[in-house]
């Protein structure tokens, strides 16, 4: 009965680390390193929104988590793009009401005004917003 339950334990920890792996190659296939695009969103929010230490730790979770769910629904981009574009919504707005819960509203509309025109591979704050 224990080597049964082993057995079943491995093969759910396989899965779920075959699914985190399948989820980081699609990331970086659409040259999206969530990791990097975090730090590097942070050091802006950081700087420029004038976060404190305590924000940080708060807010840099919800980006990742936004990021990581971004990298998820990229492919439809190409391929359905309405579809794309009503699940980029839905995140966006889940991210943006958690950050008004994590940011004073002079924080957030520090924040909103740090977005570009249009997206930009070179501005990594602009994956927020498209």
């Amino acid at each position: 009965m224990k080597n049964l339950m082993f057995v079943c334990l491995m093969l759910c920890v396989s899965t779920v680390s075959s699914a985190q792996l399948d989820l980081n190659k699609a990331a970086s296939a659409a040259g999206f390193d969530v990791k990097k695009l975090t730090e590097s969103i942070m050091g802006t929010l950081t700087s420029k929104v004038g976060l404190s230490t305590a924000q940080v730790s708060a807010v840099t979770p919800l980006i990742s988590q936004f990021l990581t769910k971004k990298s998820s629904i990229m492919p439809l981009a190409s391929t359905q793009p309405a579809e794309y574009k009503s699940k980029f919504a839905a995140e966006q707005k889940t991210l943006f009401d958690k950050l008004k819960g994590s940011i004073s509203a002079d924080q957030f509309t520090k924040f909103l005004n740090l977005k570009p025109k249009q997206a930009s591979s070179t501005d990594a704050i602009s994956q927020l917003f498209f």
